[in-house]
């Protein structure tokens, strides 16, 4: 099927090859097969050289063919067995894009999936970086983007030209305050939600799911507002006040829903031993709800941390940006083309993530194996 775009390209370069290249090469002498094999094929291959690459790794990444191909093989059937199609689901007609599909939506072998993955990654990458270090781009000065010799001079000029670090304490500040005042006001109001009966209560959750399908921007005039009022604009309480409204109506229903599964029997066994309704929340709710509490710890902090428009609308000076507006002034307008401390910048940006991901994802397990066990 590559055929004729191949033979247009070909034929198109060869096109444009001086005549007097030949015509110098008749006064030498040179024969037919010679000026074939000295001045064309040369020329032509120095400009189809990337096209070959790419058509390589279309190739082995062609998931569309294989799968039209050979339909029935990549289902639960299979095609003429491997010595190892127990345990890997592979069949003798595999391709290795072919073979990642099945493990991954047939035998749920994910870790085998990603290994082949980066095996891919690992067989086309030499081939791209050899490509790009031979194009005229990377030869030209100043056009090679790998430094023969790596330093730090974005990340100290990032540090010193700007205000990175306050950025990012602002936006760590605000992102604490956010999870904390989320974590408290949500999960006391679920419970308060999943183990009372009160007036007026279904009427309050209902509420809620009205305001959440109204999307943020749509309120912006009225945040203004509000924060003019009371004097919260350009400032980082102001902006967190913002992020802990919007959090409330979703959360309160997500931790809800979690609490509502749990037994209320825990509950009056701890009555029963004395315990009141606020230690029976705290000594044996919260730590049985630990990992939805632990998913809305990462997520509250993953919305201040990434969030432009809000930060955009209610942030003025430069002293008060969080890491996402200030990293956006330093690419914006025509002037500012800092892009390399932007990279830099960044880069630092996934620290708290990876972090946090870390943190959140062994107490994730661990409060799932000593939960209690649910009705």
């Amino acid at each position: 099927m590559g055929f004729p775009y191949h033979m247009l390209m070909v034929t198109s370069i060869m096109t444009s090859i001086s005549p007097d290249i030949y015509e110098a090469a008749n006064i030498d002498g040179a024969s037919q097969w010679q000026k074939t094999a000295k001045i064309t094929m040369p020329l032509v291959l120095t400009q189809t050289l990337p096209l070959i690459i790419m058509s390589f790794t279309y190739n082995i990444n062609n998931f569309g063919v294989a799968f039209f191909l050979f339909m029935g093989s990549l289902g639960t059937v299979g095609g003429p067995p491997a010595a190892d199609t127990v345990s890997t689901g592979a069949s003798s007609i595999d391709i290795m894009i072919s073979w990642i599909y099945k493990l991954t939506l047939n035998n749920q072998k994910y870790q085998y999936a990603s290994v082949l993955a980066v095996l891919v990654f690992v067989i086309l990458a030499p081939f791209a970086i050899w490509n790009y270090t031979r194009t005229k781009s990377y030869k030209e000065s100043g056009m090679n983007p790998f430094s023969q010799t790596p330093t730090l001079l974005q990340f100290e000029k990032l540090f010193n030209d700007t205000n990175y670090l306050i950025w990012y304490k602002n936006t760590l500040s605000i992102a604490i305050m956010v999870c904390i005042a989320t974590l408290i006001i949500t999960s006391t109001a679920a419970y308060i939600f999943s183990r009372f009966k009160f007036l007026m209560r279904k009427q309050l959750m209902v509420s809620f799911l009205v305001f959440q399908i109204f999307p943020s921007f749509v309120g912006m005039v009225a945040i203004y507002i509000l924060l003019l009022r009371i004097g919260g604009l350009d400032t980082k309480w102001g902006l967190a006040l913002v992020y802990i409204a919007g959090n409330i109506p979703y959360n309160t229903w997500l931790v809800k829903s979690y609490m509502d599964s749990i037994p209320k029997s825990f509950d009056e066994a701890a009555r029963i031993d004395g315990a009141s309704n606020f230690v029976a929340y705290t000594r044996v709710i919260l730590p049985i709800a630990r990992p939805i509490m632990t998913f809305l710890l990462i997520t509250s902090f993953i919305g201040p941390w990434m969030d432009f428009i809000i930060p955009r609308l209610v942030l003025r000076s430069d002293k008060q940006f969080t890491l996402a507006l200030g990293l956006f002034n330093l690419i914006n307008g025509r002037a500012s083309n800092n892009y390399t401390m932007f990279a830099a910048g960044a880069v630092l940006v996934a620290v708290p993530f990876v972090v946090l991901f870390l943190i959140g994802q062994k107490s994730l397990l661990t409060a799932l194996g000593a939960a209690g066990v649910k009705e």
